[in-house]
């Protein structure tokens, strides 16, 4: 009985979760490396891309070089090296194209248990199929998991205190609202690492004032996005800046780090009084 159900369930020798970036890679090693293996690669969205279609925020860009990020078999040509998230994302989609990988994605299924089973010596998994509700059973002799480090459906949100007072509108870049509006508002950037880095300045463009909220004191140089390049910076300058279109303030608890951009030009704003932001009405907060 149990022989003949496992004979009736879809079997794969190599199941790839995620067809991101990692998965549409996996794919291509295993067409070329073991020409033999039948693999499928399930996806728990209806796109290709993975975090580079999830990611809508402005200013989204790689924070590694495509030489290095991109793929051996299929060097990336681009013209930028720090390369903006639409043209990344196009860069996948190319390269599972022209490979065939695209065929053998199937969208819309979310792995949603995965047991091993020693007696046979291979993997019963469940998958969801999100678009219509319905689950589905499926082993395989290998998964590999190409599914990123972190919860496509809902980012990491701290319980800040004063959340529920707030006036202003709170966003998260991983869900980034398609219109919002920052145009002449003050807005609040919390953290300071790749996120922040790369929207503070395009947020800039368009808000009256730009504050980037930091735990410690960093310092970021700037680099050409065509390639690496010596930079004037000078750590020993503790001075705030002023973006294009309105003010930037980067704070860290009293110690003023230089940010950097091509955006950026020297400015003369004041550190805040105190280390909760205070902001209301038109403000945006923004945690990263």
């Amino acid at each position: 009985m149990e022989t003949a159900s496992a004979e009736r369930t879809p079997h794969l020798d190599v199941l790839i979760v995620g067809a991101g970036l990692s998965g549409i890679g996996a794919g291509h090693y295993l067409q070329t490396e073991c020409p033999w293996a039948e693999y499928e690669i399930f996806e728990a969205r209806d796109a290709i891309g993975g975090t580079w279609d999830l990611f809508r925020y402005p200013g989204i860009r790689s924070d590694s070089d495509m030489h290095t990020l991109g793929y051996s078999f299929r060097p990336w040509e681009g013209e930028k090296s720090i390369a903006d998230g639409d043209s990344i994302l196009q860069y996948i989609k190319d390269t599972a194209r022209e490979s065939g990988v695209d065929t053998h994605i199937r969208f819309n299924h979310r792995i949603t248990a995965a047991n091993w089973s020693t007696a046979d010596s291979l993997w019963r998994i469940t998958a969801e199929r999100t678009d219509i509700n319905e689950s589905s059973e499926f082993t395989a002799s290998f998964l590999f998991s190409c599914s990123g480090y972190y919860r496509y459906d809902h980012g990491y949100l701290p319980d800040f205190e004063g959340m529920a007072d707030f006036a202003g509108t709170i966003v998260h870049p991983q869900a980034w609202p398609e219109g919002l509006d920052v145009c002449r508002k003050k807005v609040v950037v919390i953290g300071s690492g790749a996120t922040a880095v790369t929207l503070v300045p395009a947020l800039a463009r368009a808000a009256s004032h730009v504050t980037m909220l930091q735990r410690r004191c960093e310092r970021s140089c700037r680099r050409s996005r065509r390639g690496p390049r010596r930079s004037g910076f000078t750590p020993s300058s503790p001075r705030p800046s002023t973006g294009s279109a309105g003010s930037i303030r980067s704070w860290s608890g009293g110690c003023w780090p230089k940010v950097w951009s091509d955006n950026f030009r020297p400015g003369t704003t004041s550190p805040p009084t105190s280390r909760r932001a205070t902001t209301r009405g038109t403000s945006v907060s923004v945690p990263c």
